[in-house]
């Protein structure tokens, strides 16, 4: 059995500088069968106008192109052929929440030192060699995040497989996502990083950094579309129009009593 989630987000992996209430999205595209995927995406990308571009190229393109845009991705998803998880958190919340996340890959062995103001690091080594992390928060807490999430994803798909298909003697997941921030094709010390809080469990988890694909493009569509709902009323009385809301699930994380909660986004 084999599973493959395709993540990006939007505006950015980064936090400002300055402390702010502004909101970051990040889109799971989780694809139980990768010929279904691929139709999909084809659907999508047939109704643009020039094939299927990053969000970022819609968005200069005007109020029209974006609308268009939403209108075909709601007309082709459905939750036979992707399971589509949204997440929302806004910097003041993540920042609240650095205690509980390296909390959570302190458990697991991975430990962040604070070695100045606002900077923190962890090293390991591997079979690959010494490696480092060290960043400024603004870099390092989305990285956390995006981590401690795509687990969550990762443990609640493998338990919902093993519950439909019980005695399944292997499950693999393959999880694709941009490369994260200070990484490129040399250095990838983030992707270890990610790779360690995955595989603690046990269980079978690749993870693969790439350039743009189109599975990666779709999920940035996915995150750029609710990120435009969560800013625009207007929008979000469209999405409540759309037929079959199942396809997809939208929650925003906050921290509640020192633990990172999703709520579902009300609209």
């Amino acid at each position: 059995m084999e599973l493959s989630i395709y993540v990006d987000g939007t505006p950015t992996d980064w936090l400002s500088n300055d402390l702010t209430t502004k909101a970051h999205t990040v889109a799971l595209v989780c694809a139980p069968d990768a010929n279904n995927l691929s139709d999909l995406i084809d659907c999508y990308s047939k109704q643009q106008k020039n094939g299927i571009k990053q969000w970022k190229s819609l968005a200069r393109g005007g109020n029209s192109r974006r609308e268009h845009a939403f209108n075909a991705f709601f007309s082709c998803i459905s939750k036979d052929k992707v399971w589509l998880n949204v997440a929302v958190y806004r910097e003041d919340e993540l920042r609240n929440s650095l205690k509980f996340l390296c909390s959570e890959y302190g458990e697991r062995g991975i430990g962040f030192s604070l070695i100045e103001n606002e900077k923190y690091k962890h090293e390991f080594v591997d079979f690959n060699g010494y490696h480092l992390i060290e960043d400024k928060i603004i870099k390092i807490l989305p990285m956390l995040f995006l981590g401690w999430l795509i687990n969550g994803m990762v443990v609640f798909y493998r338990n919902a497989i093993e519950n439909d298909f019980p005695g399944s003697s292997r499950i693999s997941i393959n999880v694709f996502l941009n490369y994260l921030s200070g990484d490129n094709d040399s250095r990838n010390s983030g992707e270890k990083l990610f790779q360690q809080f995955l595989n603690y469990d046990g269980y079978q988890v690749e993870l693969t950094s790439l350039k743009d694909s189109p599975e990666l493009i779709f999920a940035d569509n996915a995150a750029g579309i609710f990120s435009e709902c969560l800013s625009n009323l207007l929008w979000q009385k469209k999405l409540a129009t759309v037929p079959d809301r199942s396809c997809f699930t939208w929650k925003e994380f906050k921290i509640v009593d020192g633990e990172l909660l999703g709520h579902k986004v009300e609209f």
